[in-house]
């Protein structure tokens, strides 16, 4: 599960880069730990070519907090919300850097070691997901998928949404995931790449706190600790 993300860009490169505008103002700064709840540039399918802000996660009646990854079997799912959002056509891009995964150390995860995780050669991306109005504005969602097999799934190693990773696009792979032909072809990009284009190090064990500074650069490759190992 993706809980943690990084934006460390502006409004105007993300427009630069990919030919886009936004509404105005967004007030958004660039930061280094995004989270659930969190207001966030979002490119939504309704207006392709524009950047605006929207809340990351579904809200719902029977969690406290918002629900912010939908797990890829379930975008066919009749009974989901994801579903629904698929069915209407409602994709989204998420803007990023990179996000953050946790491996645990112990059954219960009580020591984990955060690793960043992100695109060799790649400084921006985006997340993969799909929206809906909510009654504060828009919200969003990002898509996991299983990955079983691949090095980044070792990583997130524990917890109930174990060796899933959230579905990352290139730039130039945004508007084709924005408005595809049909579910199919959604589904049909809806896959890991090949290992070797991930790039992944472990963070400093600070970044664990609730209390750690979302402008810190949280970017710095930091050595295990003397209980830690990974591979």
């Amino acid at each position: 599960m993706c809980g943690f993300y990084s934006l460390n860009k502006k409004i105007t490169e993300i427009e630069k880069r990919n030919k886009l505008k936004s509404t105005n103002d967004l007030g958004f700064n660039p930061t280094y730990k995004i989270t659930k709840g969190n207001n966030v540039p979002a490119i939504l399918s309704r207006d392709s070519k524009i950047i605006q802000i929207a809340s990351w996660g579904f809200n719902f009646d029977f969690s406290n907090i918002p629900i912010q990854n939908a797990r890829k079997e379930k975008l066919l799912d009749t009974t989901s919300a994801w579903n629904e959002q698929l069915r209407n056509g409602n994709f989204c891009i998420l803007p990023a850097d990179s996000y953050y995964e946790f491996n645990w150390q112990d059954s219960k995860g009580k020591q984990k070691i955060p690793f960043r995780i992100g695109y060799k050669g790649f400084p921006l991306i985006g997340l993969a997901g799909l929206y809906r109005k909510g009654s504060k504005g828009f919200e969003t969602t990002t898509i996991t998928m299983d990955a079983t097999g691949h090095k980044i799934g070792e990583i997130h190693n524990g917890g109930s949404n174990s060796n899933r990773a959230p579905f990352m696009l290139l730039p130039e792979q945004w508007n084709q995931w924005l408005n595809p032909k049909n579910e199919e072809e959604v589904l049909k990009m809806i896959d890991l790449e090949e290992e070797n284009k991930f790039d992944y190090y472990s963070i400093s064990s600070e970044f664990n706190s609730p209390n750690a500074d979302p402008f810190h650069n949280w970017h710095q490759s930091q050595s295990f600790n003397k209980q830690g190992k990974l591979f």
